[in-house]
């Protein structure tokens, strides 16, 4: 007999094997749990329905911060309140805190099918006794952000299973219905109903099955009966191109990469980037991996990419700038060592195989390559970045720097600033004010100090170079200048460009 554990929660015991809509009508009034889920994991149903807590602490999310977590921390929670315990297809998680204590957890991975793009909402929950009141929002807001910023992907997809809820959180975070799915099934062995094995376990291709008989026929032969579930909801969240962060350019040289080959990936440098990217286009390249962890003579190293090729070869890539492949010779010294225990080929990667001129066509293309990605214009956010930055140093270290000098032309004490006072000794031999002619180099000159060629009338000229004052035609034509004739004359101009 089923048995109600509490007014809305629905142990079933009569199970009825192979009726595709007996658990999906139940649903409609319970929650509906299974015996082998309620023998493992009692303690999460409870949990999750909060069955045997009337007094819920409450906490408002605004009291509380959310901080990135490692997936130890994820894991250990979701095995001790989730429902479904933890699994390993997280990408990235937060925690959310009230005082030290962690009371929620959200994180996005992949869809557990290898072949879909999907990036899924894969954990939420909360910890028992506690209810953080708009706390989903708040972790989920991390989670679009982080979407955005490193993501080139237009939606989030969730999933959620008519037993067990009716999907009001994803309502709540501004997810739309998507889809209905068909009741699913998975197989219970009828003499022990504790004897759970998954759709996925039995399949042909997994199993002794003989060729000549069907998958539910084999696992009837062996005590195993098709249950059928309520179905499922698939959610989607549409990701807005709207950006709103207030310095994106940050996360240029770090972030999420989605590569066709290795799927998402964390790259740590520009050139981490650009490698992943030539990777993608190789078509000897089969899939690859990155920050591969490896032991070898008592130190702890990471391989940027570890490559698999068609031909069932392997390489190790380190992608490193050429300025500071010196800097890394003993790690570059530990990847070969170990790429010739493996009987694997390595290789280094800098801007020539990286197929730039420098560091600074990497930065330029990594910028280029981002904004394609983010509709985010990187480019000229560096520039108000820079900018921002400039008068920010000068705000903080120059505007308030000031010295007091007294002038012997103005018969006054002067207040400039002490980066000019520096320029205008180093320019003059002693400090010269504005007014007398002392004026910065790069600076404008006041107009009523700009000098005039004294030997005008006579159509001469002084050289600057050889100080000889010679004919107007023995000067050059030079736009920028003034009066239209270069500074120097034409044989002091011809002996400069030989020089140089």
């Amino acid at each position: 007999m089923n048995k109600i554990i509490n007014n809305n929660l629905l142990l079933i015991n009569d199970i009825k094997f192979e009726d595709r809509n007996y658990i999906k009508e139940l649903s409609k009034e319970y929650f509906i749990i299974f015996p082998h889920e309620w023998e493992n994991n009692k303690e999460q149903i409870l949990s999750h329905f909060n069955s045997y807590y009337n007094n819920l602490v409450k906490i408002h999310a605004r009291k509380c911060i959310v901080k990135q977590i490692e997936s130890k921390e994820l894991k250990n929670f979701c095995d001790s309140y989730h429902i479904q315990k933890s699994n390993n297809l997280s990408i990235i998680s937060w925690g959310i805190y009230f005082e030290n204590e962690l009371l929620g957890v959200l994180s996005i991975g992949k869809h557990n099918r290898q072949d879909s793009e999907e990036i899924v909402l894969d954990r939420l929950c909360f910890k028992t006794g506690f209810r953080v009141n708009g706390g989903a929002s708040k972790l989920f807001n991390h989670a679009i952000k982080w979407a955005k910023e490193q993501l080139n992907i237009k939606e989030i997809t969730s999933y959620s299973d008519n037993r067990i809820s009716k999907g009001n959180v994803y309502e709540k975070l501004g997810f739309n219905l998507d889809k209905e799915l068909k009741p699913d099934y998975f197989y219970l062995n009828k003499n022990d109903v504790l004897i759970y094995k998954s759709k996925q376990s039995q399949k042909k291709s997994n199993t002794k099955c003989p060729s000549d008989i069907t998958e539910k026929e084999f696992c009837k032969s062996n005590g195993l009966y098709q249950v059928f579930d309520a179905g499922k909801k698939r959610w989607k969240f549409e990701i807005k191109k709207e950006y709103n962060s207030i310095n994106p350019i940050k996360h240029r040289k770090k972030g999420y990469y989605n590569s066709s080959k290795a799927g998402i990936i964390y790259y740590q440098s520009s050139y981490e980037l650009r490698a992943a990217f030539l990777l993608d286009k190789m078509k000897q390249v089969e899939s690859y991996s990155t920050q591969v962890m490896f032991k070898i003579n008592n130190n702890k190293r990471y391989i940027d990419f570890l490559v698999k090729y068609k031909d069932n070869s392997y390489s190790i890539i380190e992608v490193k700038p050429i300025r500071r492949v010196e800097e890394f010779k003993n790690q570059i010294d530990d990847n070969i060592e170990y790429a010739k225990i493996n009987n694997w080929n390595f290789a280094l990667w800098t801007e020539k195989e990286l197929k730039l001129k420098s560091e600074h066509f990497v930065l330029k293309w990594a910028n280029k390559f981002l904004s394609s990605m983010s509709e985010i214009d990187f480019t000229q956010e560096q520039k108000i970045r820079n900018k921002n930055s400039s008068k920010k140093y000068y705000d903080n270290f120059i505007k308030t720097n000031k010295v007091k000098i007294y002038c012997k032309y103005c018969n006054e004490v002067h207040e400039v600033l002490k980066n000019s006072y520096q320029k205008n000794i180093e320019r003059n031999n002693e400090y010269i004010c504005e007014k007398k002619g002392g004026y910065l180099s790069g600076s404008k000159p006041k107009t009523h100090l700009i000098k005039t060629n004294p030997y005008l009338n006579e159509n001469m000229k002084q050289c600057v170079k050889c100080k000889e004052i010679k004919d107007l035609s023995n000067f050059w034509k030079d736009k920028s200048r003034r009066d239209g004739l270069a500074s120097q004359c034409s044989k002091c101009k011809a002996k400069t460009k030989i020089k140089s």
